[in-house]
């Protein structure tokens, strides 16, 4: 079973490139839905994040407010490394534990994605490492349309890793600054070349 990390800034398309490849057949894990369930089930981690933070990240529910503590952590680097070292140990154990149950499942790749993937797993978690690249202006219009303001989203990728450091380490680079179509067709070309074709000689003969 490969391991596959695919990460990349804020707006870049790691979600769309993550999606396309369970469209064909990859088991997916997303490292932000991870720590959003996290977050809810994990009463060890509330309580260690409301002494972190306040009570002031809970919502009237008694849930974790998510975009109370990322209003937080995103104006403060220092608090932004305090709640990554509560929350990345315990990511990493879920993501262990996943990973066994797909391989029971005989699953061909996992796809796991994430803008701190490298920052939680590390590269050498992975088998390979895929890098979606776009342009600011391209990443700032997705992100306003997911609506997140443009100064919230600038401040978010100031926070991020540089993206020349991530190709440096990547086995693919997905562009996608392209049409949608050509990203969509650039993933799937990327994934029969290194899943399939790497596994099975051919992209048909899984199918047998």
């Amino acid at each position: 079973m490969k391991i596959i990390g695919i990460t990349g800034n804020i707006g870049s398309g790691k979600s769309t490139a993550a999606r396309i490849c369970g469209e064909m057949g990859a088991a997916t894990i997303d490292l932000d839905a991870v720590a959003h369930q996290l977050y809810n089930d994990d009463d060890g981690l509330k309580e260690v994040l409301i002494n972190a933070f306040g009570e002031d990240i809970l919502n009237t529910d008694g849930q974790i407010d998510r975009k109370v503590l990322g209003q937080i952590v995103f104006n403060d680097r220092q608090k932004l490394d305090i709640l990554n070292l509560l929350v990345h140990p315990r990511i990493t154990v879920e993501v262990r534990t996943r990973l066994h149950i797909y391989e029971t499942m005989q699953k061909d790749a996992v796809v796991i994605h994430g803008a701190l993937l490298l920052d939680i797993l590390g590269k050498d978690f992975l088998d390979e490492l895929w890098v979606t690249v776009a342009s600011e202006k391209n990443t700032l219009v997705r992100l306003q349309i997911r609506g997140i303001d443009v100064e919230e989203a600038k401040k978010r990728r100031l926070m991020q890793t540089d993206e020349q450091k991530l190709i440096a380490q990547a086995d693919a680079v997905l562009q996608n600054d392209w049409p949608k179509k050509e990203f969509e067709d650039k993933v799937q070309e990327i994934y029969e070349l290194h899943v399939l074709v790497s596994k099975y000689g051919t992209k048909d003969n899984h199918k047998k």
